[in-house]
């Protein structure tokens, strides 16, 4: 039986086991230990702009941090954009806050410029507190920040740029993650690197680390007091999951030059079918991550996003369609979106191409041509 070439496989380096070795090895497996303060440390080395690193167990975790730490009351509003993981609007609610939703741009699908500048005037003519403004990038491509900063700064409104599809881009040569106040870093199993679940704080200031590492229980247990201890969270990395991630670190830079290339085939070549263009970074001083090659098909094409997936399958290619945005979910209908609608029509018209760094060349060959019969 042939095997299915999948969207975005694990890829271990084999460096993890050097690390988990040296976890199993230790009499003191139950405490902070060598390999958390170690990935952190990798981490903030790789990101660098004088940032600092908390491991958490999650990028749910993190985000709820940086609310917390930002000063997030119940009943603030807190603007993302609505082509984003339901963990972050989940994240705000944890926060006590309200999510305000903003459009997606054409060329980045991410969160418009404009509309954020239309749901600030807005919001602020209703009387509403607008405690923050969530960054993302959607498959890894870096939203517009310069602008994006530019709106939040002239509006004193804190940023937190959720990079959680984008370690590895850049923008002007800083990484995502380290713009803003604070960051937020992921590393689920299908992500540019993986721990198999885990994330990450980025914090720009000392007292933030301080603060998110007393309010994730990083501390002895056994040193603070009962009422104290009800006030956290257990969102702590665990030591052998950190022994994965720093393996992974060791092969960060390949995984996402490997990733850029396997999307720059597909871009040359599938060049000639006029019914889909791909997913763009805002100019050439952006780069993306390449976690996922996302390609739209034009609306007047006979080929629709389910037909499309449905050949793909049956000629063993996962492939997926883009996140639902938050706004078509039932349950957030409710919740304000600012923009035409350009979001629902991604949504209607872009499907994820597998772009694993552990494809081999003859497998993206076969993508491209069960992709070139498609639109044959």
């Amino acid at each position: 039986m042939k095997k299915k070439i999948i969207l975005s496989l694990p890829h271990m380096s084999g460096n993890e086991r050097d690390f988990l070795g040296t976890f199993m090895d230790s009499d003191r497996t139950l405490q902070t230990g060598n390999n958390i303060i170690g990935f952190e440390n990798d981490l903030a080395v790789y990101l660098k702009e004088d940032t600092t690193v908390v491991a958490l167990n999650s990028s749910t975790a993190a985000l709820h941090l940086a609310f917390e730490i930002v000063g997030v009351q119940k009943g603030d509003e807190i603007i993302c954009q609505a082509l984003t993981h339901p963990r972050v609007v989940n994240a705000i609610a944890l926060a006590g806050a309200e999510a305000i939703l903003v459009d997606s741009e054409e060329r980045t699908w991410n969160m418009d410029p404009v509309e954020l500048e239309k749901a600030i005037v807005d919001r602020k003519k209703q009387g509403k507190n607008i405690r923050a403004i969530v960054l993302s990038h959607a498959y890894g491509t870096p939203c517009n920040i310069e602008e994006i900063d530019r709106i939040a700064g002239e509006n004193d409104i804190p940023l937190i740029d959720d990079a959680s599809e984008a370690l590895g881009a850049t923008c002007k040569g800083q990484k995502c993650g380290t713009f803003g106040v604070m960051g937020v870093l992921s590393f689920g199993e299908e992500h540019v690197i993986t721990t198999w679940g885990g994330g990450a704080l980025v914090c720009t200031l000392h007292e933030q680390r301080i603060v998110a590492e007393y309010l994730a229980g990083k501390e002895d247990i056994t040193r603070i007091d009962k009422h104290d201890a009800a006030m956290r969270y257990d969102y702590k990395m665990s030591e052998m999951v950190a022994g994965i991630g720093r393996g992974q670190m060791t092969v960060l830079k390949d995984r996402v030059k490997c990733r850029l290339t396997n999307a720059d085939y597909y871009r040359h070549a599938l060049k000639d079918i006029n019914e889909i263009t791909f997913q763009h970074t805002v100019n050439n001083d952006y780069e993306s991550s390449g976690w996922l090659a996302a390609l739209r098909i034009s609306p007047v094409s006979k080929v629709t996003v389910d037909t499309f997936i449905a050949k793909m399958d049956a000629a063993g290619i996962q492939t997926a369609r883009i996140l639902r945005p938050i706004n078509l979910y039932e349950k957030y209908k409710s919740v304000p979106f600012y923009g035409r609608g350009v979001v629902n029509e991604l949504y209607a018209e872009c499907v994820c191409l597998p772009n694993g760094s552990a494809l081999e060349k003859e497998e993206l060959a076969i993508v491209a041509e069960a992709a070139k019969t498609i639109f044959a």
